[in-house]
């Protein structure tokens, strides 16, 4: 999967909603240009969307999980 994501440039995220952790694979660090670390906080990666884009974001992301 690593190398198609590569291939692809496309990167892939999975968070646990009961969890403040966030994981990134490592083609969505080096998208961002990030050193992969312990992991991501649901708020870090929602730095990460675009200004515009994040209420939005915030509303389906938390709405999905009801």
């Amino acid at each position: 999967m690593a190398a198609s994501q590569h291939l692809t440039q496309v990167g892939i995220w999975e968070w646990d909603v009961g969890s403040p952790v966030v994981a990134w694979s490592d083609e969505l660090y080096r998208i961002y240009g990030l050193d992969p670390g312990p992991g991501m906080t649901f708020e870090s990666f929602l730095d990460r969307v675009h200004p515009e884009d994040r209420a939005r974001f915030r509303e389906v992301l938390l709405g999905a999980r009801e």
